[in-house]
C-alpha cells in the first residue's frame, strides 16, 4: 500500500503545483478572545446534543464559548470583534434528524455580521429544507458539513436515521442557495476509500468552495476512546484522491487530527500530497514544506477560508 499512496501523493501533487504553483497556507486559529486575530468558536445549545456519537458524546463542544439565545449570541459576537476578532465559527449540537438548531439565531448573526464584518463560518450539521435560504440571506462566509460517506458509519456512529443520500440532498441545498460550502470529511469513521470515494461522488456533482479533511482523534470517556486512528497513508489516500476528483479546489488538512508523533507523521505525508492548507501545523509540517519547496503562507483564522486566501485560486469555470 505505501508504493501505491506514495504514487498517488506524486501525481497528486504534481496537479497542485501545475494549477495552484508552490504556496501552502498554515492557519494558526486562536480559538480564545487573547489574541488581535483570534477565531472564537460558540454554541447555540451549550454542551447539549440530541445525537451523542460514539466517537463524541457532545465533549467537543465543551471547548465552545455557550450561546444558548439570539441575543447572547449577537453579543457575544460583537464582544470578540471588540477584542480583535476577525472572525467566528458558529456550531452547536445537532438535534435527532443531524441539524443544528439555527433558524432562532439567523436574525441575530446577520445583525452581528453586518454590523462588525467579521467572517462568519457556520457548522449546519444535515441541513433542514428551507435552511440554506436562510444561511445565503444572512451572508455566511461559509457553511461546514460533515459529510459521511457509507451509511453503517451514519447510522451506528452518528445514530442518524438516514443515509448517503441524504447528504447529497443537504449539500445540494446548499450549493443551490449560493452558500460557500466547505465541506469535511473525518478520516478514520467508516470504510475509508468506498467512503471517501462516495463523498467526492457528492462533490463533484455539487463542487464546494473548499474540501477539507480531517481526522478522527480518540477522545477520553467516549465509546471509541481506544479506537486506532486512521494510518498517516490513510490520510493521504483521502487527500490525493480529493485533488485529483476536484482539481481546481481547494483542499486543506484541518484541526482536528491525533496528537503527538503520529499529527508529525500525518502532516508529513498531507504535505507531500500537495494540499493547499493546514490547520494548526506541526514542527513536521515546516519541516515537510521546507523539504518540498513549498512558501509557507502563515495566517490567523480559519482553514475554511482558503478559497478566499489563496493567493493563486484559479478560475471556477475553468478547470483544467
Amino acid at each position: 500500500m505505501q508504493s501505491s499512496i506514495s504514487e498517488l501523493a506524486k501525481e497528486s501533487n504534481e496537479l497542485t503545483t501545475k494549477i495552484f504553483g508552490k504556496e501552502i497556507l498554515f492557519y494558526r486559529p486562536g480559538f480564545g478572545l487573547s489574541g488581535k486575530d483570534s477565531f472564537p468558536t460558540f454554541s447555540v445549545t451549550g454542551e447539549s446534543c440530541a445525537l451523542q456519537c460514539e466517537h463524541c458524546k457532545a465533549r467537543v463542544l465543551r471547548s465552545m464559548r455557550p450561546t444558548l439565545s439570539p441575543k447572547a449570541l449577537y453579543e457575544n459576537m460583537l464582544a470578540a470583534h471588540s477584542k480583535g476578532a476577525r472572525g467566528c465559527l458558529v456550531s452547536g449540537g445537532s438535534r435527532p434528524d443531524g441539524s443544528v438548531p439555527l433558524e432562532p439565531f439567523i436574525d441575530a448573526l446577520a445583525s452581528a455580521k453586518r454590523e462588525t464584518g467579521m467572517t462568519v463560518v457556520v457548522h449546519t450539521g444535515l441541513v433542514r429544507s428551507g435552511m440554506a435560504e436562510k444561511l445565503a440571506g444572512a451572508g455566511v462566509d461559509a457553511a461546514l458539513i460533515d459529510l459521511l460517506g457509507d451509511d453503517r458509519s451514519i447510522r451506528d456512529v452518528y445514530h442518524l436515521d438516514a443515509s448517503v443520500v441524504d447528504y447529497r440532498r443537504a449539500v445540494a441545498d446548499l450549493v443551490a442557495c449560493g452558500v460557500p460550502l466547505t465541506p469535511h470529511f473525518i478520516v478514520g469513521l467508516g470504510s475509508e476509500q468506498a467512503a471517501i470515494e462516495n463523498v467526492l461522488d457528492i462533490l463533484e456533482e455539487h463542487r464546494p468552495k473548499a474540501f477539507i479533511v480531517i481526522a478522527f482523534r480518540p477522545i477520553q470517556r467516549t465509546p471509541m476512546a481506544f479506537t486506532p486512528p486512521p494510518s498517516p497513508e490513510d490520510v493521504a489516500f483521502a487527500l490525493a484522491k480529493a485533488r485529483l476528483r476536484l482539481s481546481d479546489v481547494p483542499i486543506a488538512l484541518g484541526c482536528m487530527r491525533p496528537v503527538g508523533s503520529l499529527r508529525d507523521e500525518i502532516d508529513r505525508m498531507a504535505i507531500q500530497t500537495g494540499i493547499n492548507a493546514l490547520a494548526h501545523p506541526s514542527p513536521g509540517a515546516y519541516e515537510a514544506a521546507a523539504e518540498g519547496g513549498w512558501k509557507v503562507i502563515e495566517k490567523r483564522t480559519c482553514c475554511s477560508e482558503v478559497f478566499v486566501d489563496f493567493p493563486n485560486h484559479p478560475a471556477w469555470s475553468s478547470p483544467p
